[in-house]
């Protein structure tokens, strides 16, 4: 793993004239030890005392090595080593005794291979592809097989129910680091099911999955939700002094930042992917079926969806605390940092209006009727909380 963190710094395909043997050497170990399950006491640290296999060791600094290296590695050794790491990888991400940080970092190698993947398919015979059209071919085949044994495991991923999730970060749990790596997790797999909507929209196996990636992704949305709003907007006491002073950040154990507000960022924004693709709309609010034997996203409607949206559009307790703060200056505050679940919940609505919520281009604009639907139900969630004297009210 530390040789891989040096060869980083060499830059794309640098360290492949450097380090030769490096890459084989990580491919090869995941690949040989993608069947042994992590030690439970396997640490975040890869602390060979700390784990009960010697192959439960080397698989993580593989795993964590290649995480190093495959913003670094270009689309011929990605594309070589995917028939290789994915299976093992995916393995790992199973493995209810491998660490969460493990587990992430497996998820993030897919990612990237995934990411491989989608270019050589998209290239088409490009500079740096592999051979033109059958290339092409031969990536979305791979991107085939792949999806079809990983998109049902992150969907189940996305699904489980993770309580602590819904609670978020607060005074109390701050150091958690489960909670941490937790929702690290959940991010990474997002990211996951964005990129195989992304760049396999198209293909029959996103048809067959998006049924259960969509029910997946709209339970994340609704626990981040909780999070988010008992964290920032309606705990009294959980804001800052300040209309520009943002919560403390939380880190995982690879120093990404971690949050509530992230998580219910990209669940938004998946889920805006997932409403304003006629395809998908069709399964999720159409009544067309999937061919998934899992979890049906039939539940969620479109004003659901947008009710959602609305509700991540509410003020920050930190962006309303500072006294003298008029209405205008509040929302500039709570906007400034950008990426926030303001802005995501803004998209989705207004990505949703302009495609029209449309379940197929013959049929009338069904967002505008949703969207009516849903600040109806703001107005009156608002109205309740005035007649109760909620100091938090909308």
């Amino acid at each position: 793993m530390a040789l891989a963190a040096a060869a980083s710094r060499d830059g794309v395909g640098g360290f492949e004239s450097d380090w030769p043997e490096l890459l084989p050497a990580l491919v090869s170990t995941v690949a040989r030890n993608g069947a042994v399950a992590a030690a439970s006491n396997n640490d975040e640290n890869n602390n060979p005392a700390a784990a009960a296999d010697e192959g439960a060791v080397a698989l993580s600094g593989a795993i964590r090595g290649l995480s190093l290296l495959m913003d670094e590695i270009d689309d011929a050794a990605a594309l070589e080593a995917t028939p290789h790491v994915l299976p093992a990888a995916l393995r790992v991400i199973l493995s209810p005794n491998a660490a969460l940080g493990l587990r992430r970092r497996a998820l993030a190698v897919g990612r990237a291979l995934l990411g491989a993947l989608a270019h050589a398919a998209a290239a088409g015979g490009g500079a740096g592809t592999l051979g033109g059209a059958s290339s092409s071919l031969a990536a979305r085949a791979a991107a085939d097989e792949a999806l079809t044994a990983w998109l049902p495991a992150v969907a189940a991923l996305l699904s489980s129910e993770d309580a602590a999730v819904g609670k978020g970060f607060n005074n109390e749990n701050n150091s958690d680091s489960n909670l941490k790596e937790l929702v690290a997790f959940k991010m990474e797999a997002l990211r996951f099911a964005s990129l195989a909507l992304a760049a396999f929209s198209s293909r029959p196996v996103i048809k067959a999955q998006v049924a259960s990636v969509a029910a997946g992704a709209w339970r994340v949305l609704v626990a981040s939700s909780a999070a988010h709003a008992a964290a920032e907007v309606d705990d009294d006491d959980g804001g800052n002094s300040s209309c520009n002073s943002p919560s403390p950040p939380n880190y995982d154990s690879d120093g990404g930042e971690v949050s509530s507000s992230a998580l219910l960022s990209q669940s938004l924004e998946l889920m805006t992917q997932l409403s304003c693709d006629p395809r998908h709309a069709k399964v999720l609010f159409g009544g067309e079926s999937s061919n998934s034997s899992s979890s049906s996203s039939s539940s969620i409607s479109l004003s659901d969806v947008l009710s959602a949206a609305l509700a991540a559009m509410r003020l920050t307790t930190s962006a309303t605390e500072e006294q003298g703060c008029g209405a205008d200056a509040c929302v500039s505050a709570d906007d400034e940092g950008g990426g926030g679940p303001r802005e995501a919940g803004e998209m989705l609505v207004s990505e949703v209006v302009a495609a029209g919520g449309q379940v197929s281009s013959r049929k009338a604009n069904r967002a505008l009727p949703a969207l009516a639907e849903a600040v109806r139900r703001a107005l009156e969630a608002s109205e309740r909380a005035r007649l109760s004297s909620n100091s938090r009210a909308w």
